[in-house]
């Protein structure tokens, strides 16, 4: 008979169980849990750029002064510097010259038309560009750039810069900052804020908040003569609006993008010749501030132009993304609306079939199956 070995008391039992180490479990998501939430951040980024580049997104536009209200800026030149909070013109007397600025552009269709005029005529301007725009059309900003006119500031989105926050407000101007450095190697001293025309339309806030804007790195650069050619209000009243009523020349301002501009192109074709004839001559901003463009258009370090060069490239990628996603979602849509016809086609069918063939009750299919 064989002893039976007497069993481990309960204590080392207890101590056994407690050296063995029973792994942790860590929560691993699965992968396709992590690949959606990597395109719902793609997509919630692009969205993001989409609404702040279209501005549906922060301020729209500029508040209207209302009639009567102080004009600080009444009897300054257009040309001015921020100073102590406030905005103060060193600009020279234009004399008998005439600086042409567009607004808005590039525009692919309307800014070479523009510049085709201008470059026949051997008469240089001034083109305020809109960051977003410039990042889609870096060529027609170089074409600019050779045909020896200057360059401008317009803000990335064309959006409100005395109202908001302050961080957003210099965001506008550093973005466009940034893509025109990669496009084109220099810095751009000259700005417009969108939604102004004359300094006499200036209110006292307005003007405290863009000279904390600016600060030393920009001048900010208004008009003498608006032509309204947004409106598209003719070719002759373009050309009215845009000459100067005397003998002293100044700053006009017209448009190259933000809607059709057949008007403009016509309207400078005309005014260029109208205003020679007149005795003037026609000049950058540069030149009309008294500046070289060596301090107007300075140049970028190499470190600055591979980084604007970067951004540039970023901001492309992110509208492909955004032309990719709407395409994807119209291709989405019609499929599933081509789903549906055919749903409602097939169960069309089917109604009209089983109308036709009614099946037979179950005591008659059984009836017909039995042997007789």
């Amino acid at each position: 008979m064989a002893l039976r070995a007497d069993p481990p008391p309960r204590r080392s039992r207890r101590r056994r169980a407690a050296r063995v180490r029973v792994p942790r479990r860590l929560w691993s998501p699965p992968g396709h849990w992590l690949l959606l939430a990597l395109c719902v951040f793609v997509v919630a980024v692009v969205l993001l750029f989409q609404g702040i580049a279209s501005h549906t997104i922060g301020a729209s536009s500029e508040p209207r002064p209302e009639p009567g209200a102080p004009a600080p800026l009444a009897t300054a030149r257009p040309i001015l510097r921020a100073e102590g909070g406030r905005l103060v013109s060193d600009q020279p007397p234009p004399g008998r010259r005439v600086a042409l600025t567009f607004d808005d552009g590039p525009d692919p269709t309307w800014t070479p038309r523009i510049a085709a005029v201008l470059r026949a005529a051997h008469a240089p301007a001034t083109f305020f560009v809109v960051g977003s725009q410039a990042a889609r059309h870096p060529d027609i900003v170089r074409m600019l750039l050779r045909d020896g006119n200057d360059l401008g500031n317009h803000t990335f989105t064309h959006t409100a810069v005395t109202e908001g926050p302050v961080w957003q407000r210099k965001l506008q101007l550093q973005l466009t900052e940034s893509v025109l450095a990669g496009q084109t190697g220099r810095f751009v001293r000259f700005f417009r804020p969108p939604y102004s025309a004359t300094p006499d339309s200036v209110t006292p806030r307005q003007e405290a908040a863009l000279a904390h804007l600016v600060g030393d790195r920009y001048l900010i650069a208004l008009a003498n003569f608006d032509g309204d050619d947004w409106q598209r209000p003719g070719v002759r009243s373009i050309v009215r609006h845009a000459s100067p009523p005397g003998t002293t020349g100044g700053i006009v301002l017209l448009h190259d993008g933000g809607g059709n501009r057949s008007q403009t192109v016509a309207a400078v074709r005309e005014l260029i010749p109208r205003l020679r004839a007149r005795g003037f001559e026609l000049v950058t901003l540069s030149e009309l501030a008294g500046q070289s463009r060596a301090v107007t258009m300075p140049p970028v370090p190499g470190a600055g132009h591979a980084r604007g060069r970067a951004f540039e490239a970023a901001v492309r990628v992110a509208f492909a993304l955004i032309t990719a996603f709407s395409a994807l979602l119209l291709a989405i849509g019609i499929l599933l609306g081509l789903r549906a016809v055919l749903l409602v086609a097939l169960a069309t069918h089917h109604t009209r079939s089983t109308r036709r063939n009614p099946r037979p009750a179950p005591d008659e299919q059984r009836t017909r199956t039995e042997p007789s």
